[in-house]
């Protein structure tokens, strides 16, 4: 995981399988004294974190250590809960400066720099924007082959560099204790425990894990924070799924098929159910998608259909890109190429309903 303190409104980081960042909040001092906002109008800089998680030994440090060397007067600011935190930065009403961290969705650079940076990206906690950081993304999209992509996403990390949206704290290993109740535990390519595999000789046999307070309910399109997307990511069988590596499997799908990175087949295996019995067909996927990607319906994984004609930012309108061949057959026109969209279809964002 990336770790990084936010100021909002500009953020001052960057971010791999998970880092840190300090944000700076974007919300006015006279917001904050008359909304309810969190933070502090007294003329210190509060930096916010989540109490239920393990960063008042940091955050207390860099409190210090900004004091010091600045000479001006910077404090910590607990909050409570990881969700209560989360939902005054998605609303702008948080003063002063935050920790963010991010734990990459899929296992590609793209992630990194779209879902947090990109204008109007709903992981863009600090609404950075930048035309030339934009456009190298969208030329990143377009290519067709992996190496000329990754040429573009370098650049746009060069962007980020000078621009400076966040201040980049450290990149997270996954660490874990030593039980003789617990066996066959390894860790896969974000850092986190490969629960599935996992087992233990105690209470039952039941594998138990300690995570913060997701921020809200468990809806895959409805979810952009680590907490609820480790939860997903165990309920919710994907069209691909990833190894503890990082390679790309197909699950649900049994073929994802394109000829120019653009025009997707996608056609499921049979006998899939949802836990009700009914069974996984090409419409659960396409009225998920269908409603994920509806401006009406407000859901904080949006921009994950952004790339599929149809979409808008600007108004209602239906994902006319996705079409059904049959019951298990369904397709997928994308805007512009994007060597990446099958690697992406992992994310629980695209889950079946």
């Amino acid at each position: 995981m990336n770790h990084a303190l936010t100021v909002s409104r500009r953020s001052f980081g960057l971010g791999a399988a998970a880092f840190g960042l300090l944000l700076a909040s974007g919300c006015s001092r006279g917001s904050s004294s008359s909304g309810g906002g969190l933070g502090s109008g007294s003329g210190k800089l509060t930096l916010a974190y989540n109490s239920d998680g393990p960063h008042k030994t940091w955050a207390e440090a860099v409190c210090h250590s900004v004091s010091n060397v600045l000479g001006i007067t910077m404090e910590p600011l607990p909050v409570a809960q990881f969700s209560e935190m989360r939902s005054a930065i998605t609303e702008h009403t948080l003063l002063g400066v935050f920790r963010s961290g991010w734990s990459a969705d899929y296992p590609s650079l793209e992630n990194f720099l779209n879902a947090t940076f990109q204008t109007g990206a709903s992981a863009n906690d600090t609404q950075y924007s930048s035309k030339t950081f934009d456009d190298l993304l969208a030329q990143a999209a377009a290519a067709t082959d992996p190496e000329t992509a990754y040429g573009y996403f370098r650049q746009a990390q060069t962007q980020l560099f000078a621009d400076l949206p966040g201040i980049p704290l450290w990149y997270q290993n996954g660490f874990g204790g030593y039980s003789r109740n617990a066996s066959n535990v390894d860790f896969n390519w974000t850092g986190t425990p490969v629960y599935e595999e996992a087992s233990s000789s105690a209470n039952g046999g039941v594998i138990l894990s300690n995570l913060a307070e997701p921020q809200n309910s468990l809806l895959p399109t409805n979810t952009n924070e680590s907490n609820g997307g480790r939860i997903l990511d165990l309920v919710f069988a994907g069209l691909v799924r990833y190894d503890k590596d990082g390679n790309v499997i197909n699950e649900v799908a049994s073929s994802i098929e394109t000829t120019d990175n653009q025009h997707y087949t996608i056609t499921l295996k049979p006998g899939w159910t949802f836990s009700d019995g009914s069974p996984v067909t090409a419409d659960s996927f396409i009225k998920a998608w269908k409603f994920g990607a509806l401006l009406s319906n407000a859901q904080l994984g949006s921009s994950f259909f952004e790339r599929i004609k149809g979409f808008s930012y600007d108004e209602d309108s239906e994902l006319t890109g996705l079409a059904k061949v049959d019951d298990l057959t369904f397709t997928v026109e994308l805007t512009a190429p994007a060597s990446d969209f099958k690697i992406s279809l992992g994310h629980y964002a695209y889950g079946g309903l």
